[in-house]
């Protein structure tokens, strides 16, 4: 990047690579809890599938 000093450009990686990490983490957090939440419907579908069988 012309007319930017090594510090500048430093910051600006710096503050790139903290970007980057904040939504690596963001997404490992999306993901964890979509499995959280995946795991909670099939309890509840196990949960409806035995109320079902205990109706009949």
């Amino acid at each position: 990047m012309a007319g930017m000093s090594d510090e500048e450009l430093d910051s600006i990686l710096s503050d790139f690579d903290q970007i980057h990490n904040n939504y690596r983490e963001g997404v490992a957090a999306i993901q964890a809890l979509e499995w959280k939440s995946n795991i909670e419907i099939k309890k509840r579908e196990a949960l409806q599938f035995t109320a079902n069988t205990l109706k009949s």
